[in-house]
């Protein structure tokens, strides 16, 4: 199989084979980061020299490596105007939605300071690109994120949709 951006060859896997598997490293590498930045540029502009909050290696190596704004990354709260990056995926936004939708629980409401940085990557994308990148990363397991994923592997672009619904649905709720 051949890389769909630019045409390397790469390995190929049996069975399911997601979009992400049907790019080179590096070119799968620059479609996330391209995401990242697209999330931060429209959503959550950030400013020179602002403190930013990272609690895990993911978040640290996006906000030191992606963003071309100058910051300072810090491990600890200190102030309260402080943005915090969170670990919150796109299965991790749809499973909050549905559990609040379906299951009646609380609501989650997004801080003013909070920034959910991987909003629009899976954790299967997420999960490739530590991989490639040499990042230590591990999904959090819950038993709703199982059924999308198999709703993912028969109708491959379930999650983007429910993401897109979701967002539609909040606008309204």
């Amino acid at each position: 199989m051949n890389c769909l951006t630019c045409h390397r060859e790469i390995q190929t896997r049996l069975g399911y084979i997601s979009n992400s598997y049907r790019y080179c490293s590096s070119c799968f590498s620059h479609i996330i980061e391209r995401r990242i930045r697209k999330y931060i540029r429209e959503s959550a502009p950030l400013k020179r020299n602002q403190r930013v909050v990272v609690s895990d290696p993911v978040s640290a190596h996006f906000m030191q490596h992606i963003t071309h704004v100058p910051l300072v990354v810090v491990k600890k709260r200190q102030k309260k105007n402080d943005c915090v990056v969170l670990l919150h995926t796109l299965d991790d936004l749809v499973v909050q939605f549905l559990e609040h939708f379906l299951l009646g629980k609380k609501k989650v409401v997004k801080k003013k300071n909070e920034l959910r940085l991987f909003s629009s990557i899976t954790d299967e994308e997420l999960a490739l690109y530590c991989q490639y990148h040499k990042i230590r990363f591990a999904a959090q397991k819950h038993p709703l994120k199982e059924m999308l994923l198999g709703l993912e592997k028969e109708h491959p672009g379930t999650l983007h949709a429910l993401s897109k619904s979701v967002c539609d649905l909040e606008e309204i709720f």
